[in-house]
């Protein structure tokens, strides 16, 4: 891992924390999960689209990162049980 993708992951990281103090950890059924992530995806198409700071871009890219993240996790602890 380059220096990077250590700031990658540190984005991530800290916003999955801002997220789970906001709502706690979080289980949703696929149906719900997408739809979480669509409406993320629609805050980033619409900075992208209206041509927002890139600095906002990038905060509602990791955004949608966080949300992904957080399904996969989701997923792996059903899958473990």
């Amino acid at each position: 891992m380059d220096a990077i993708d250590s700031i990658v992951e540190q984005l991530v990281q800290a916003e999955r924390k801002r997220q789970d103090e906001k709502r706690g950890q979080q289980t949703h059924t696929y149906t719900q999960w997408k739809s979480i992530f669509e409406e993320e995806f629609a805050e980033l198409h619409c900075k992208v689209v209206c041509d927002y700071p890139q600095k906002e871009q990038k905060r509602e890219l990791v955004q949608c990162a966080a949300v992904l993240y957080a399904w996969i996790r989701d997923v792996i602890l059903k899958e473990v049980g």
